[in-house]
């Protein structure tokens, strides 16, 4: 931790819609590449070939066609949604979601993360956390799989955001 930081790291921000889309970006990317979809894939692709090789018996062609058009649009689709869908549904969620429009204190303290805004304040340990993901963007801090915090880097220096990996790896060990 710089000496910068004694206990301490604070900053307020206000999100806007494209904070949002970041963070949904993050977290839908990790999600689609996670080892147990690429499995459900790849067992897809192996159950595909054996039906097309039993219903097109020595059409190695056709079924060299289908397994590659498969195989592409298994790669192309993730990809497609978090550029277009994933975007429109996080604009969406920022719109209804009143908390996410209204100025955020954020605290990195020793022992956690306080978030305090109009409407409240938590404060979450290190120890609840069980990952920390971030991007060029955003850092998300995950209490479960489905459910993360979100700060955007664009408020944070760049030895802020080494001070706050320290913070939330000090506080997983």
């Amino acid at each position: 931790m710089s000496d910068e930081i004694a206990q301490i790291l604070t900053i307020q921000f206000e999100l806007d819609p494209l904070d949002t889309v970041h963070a949904y970006q993050l977290h839908y990317r990790d999600q689609l590449w996670r080892k147990p979809a690429l499995v459900s894939v790849t067992v897809l692709l192996v159950l595909e070939a054996i039906l097309l090789v039993i219903g097109l018996p020595g059409d190695w062609t056709g079924i060299a066609v289908v397994l590659l058009a498969s195989a592409l649009g298994g790669i192309t689709v993730p990809r497609l949604m978090i550029r277009f869908r994933i975007p429109r549904a996080a604009r969406k969620i920022h719109a209804q979601q009143k908390a996410l429009q209204q100025p955020i204190d954020v605290a990195f303290e020793v022992n956690g993360l306080r978030s305090t805004s109009e409407t409240g304040t938590t404060f979450t340990p290190w120890e609840h956390y069980r990952k920390l993901r971030e991007d060029g963007n955003v850092m998300l801090f995950y209490q479960s799989d489905a459910l993360f915090q979100f700060v955007p880097k664009r408020f944070l220096s760049g030895s802020q955001v080494d001070d706050v990996r320290r913070l939330f790896m000090a506080g997983q060990a």
